[in-house]
């Protein structure tokens, strides 16, 4: 093992000697991708993708199913438009021209939006940078921070 805190700049040069002379680099080979088939945004957040193409299924833990609260349902479709935009978004860096992903994309931002504006209305700011308080007293300290158990919801794809 080479020890590198106590090496010279001579032995760095005989570890380089170690290579052949030409070295054959990797070259990447990613293919174009096709989108013909969409999940829905609660699919695509339990599928790890909104393209069908790329879904590769893994086992899922199996559990019980509890009954959503109305704050939870709101919090997770926000969730799941949240990643169908960062997706579709990553989609689009290499596909520009995409006319119809670049609708889905708009109307999945308005719909967060929407989605965001909802929640925030009836249970409090989400972030403390959307966290403006229209009245005298901080409202952002009442809420569940987002590193509280209380503030997230409990997501169970494919469970029964």
């Amino acid at each position: 093992m080479i020890d590198f805190m106590h090496t010279t700049s001579d032995h760095i040069h005989s570890i380089y000697d170690m290579f052949p002379e030409t070295v054959e680099y990797a070259n990447a080979y990613v293919p174009f991708q096709v989108t013909a088939h969409l999940f829905n945004q609660e699919q695509a957040l339990c599928n790890g993708t909104v393209f069908r193409e790329l879904h590769q299924p893994c086992p899922t833990i199996k559990g019980g199913r509890a009954r959503m609260s109305d704050r939870d349902t709101l919090l997770k479709n926000l969730t799941e438009l949240d990643f169908m935009a960062t997706d579709i978004g990553l989609y689009l860096n290499t596909h520009p021209t995409d006319v119809e992903m670049i609708e889905k994309y708009n109307q999945t931002i308005i719909d967060a939006h929407e989605a965001r504006v909802a929640f925030e209305a009836q249970f409090g700011p989400l972030t403390l940078s959307r966290s403006a308080s229209h009245t005298e007293w901080f409202d952002w300290i009442d809420t569940p921070w987002p590193w509280m158990k209380e503030a997230n919801y409990r997501h169970s794809c494919g469970e029964k």
